[in-house]
């Protein structure tokens, strides 16, 4: 009796490579579920301009940073954010700006100020 032919395209581990596969994938997204964490997404996030205002007590730093128009869904509408919330989006500048106002008109434009040291 002759032995059946096996076909050359299924190989003995090949179901096992399938299986590790899903069950890998399977696993990253359910540790992404478990620890409630966002994915960062890296960005080539444009500084507009940066200006300075300058007042008899008061010394302001302001910034006005641009992100894609296609961000606008991840900024938060209800609320200013944190310095954790705007680096989660890809924002990347030194500590000690403060998001400090919400331009309806164009929400994609975040606008930052910080305190700048009085002159001597």
């Amino acid at each position: 009796m002759a032995e059946p032919q096996k076909s050359p395209h299924l190989k003995p581990w090949g179901l096992s490579i399938y299986l590790s596969i899903y069950l890998s994938i399977y696993i990253f997204f359910f540790f992404l579920w478990r620890c409630n964490s966002r994915i960062i997404i890296p960005l080539n996030v444009a500084v507009q301009w940066e200006h300075h205002h300058y007042g008899d007590k008061l010394l302001v730093a302001v910034k006005h940073v641009v992100l894609p128009r296609e961000m606008t869904k991840y900024i938060p509408k209800s609320h200013l954010m944190s310095e954790d919330e705007w680096r989660q989006l890809g924002v990347q500048q030194s500590q000690g700006w403060i998001h400090y106002m919400i331009h309806e008109p164009e929400p994609h434009i975040l606008l930052f100020r910080r305190p700048l040291p009085p002159k001597q």
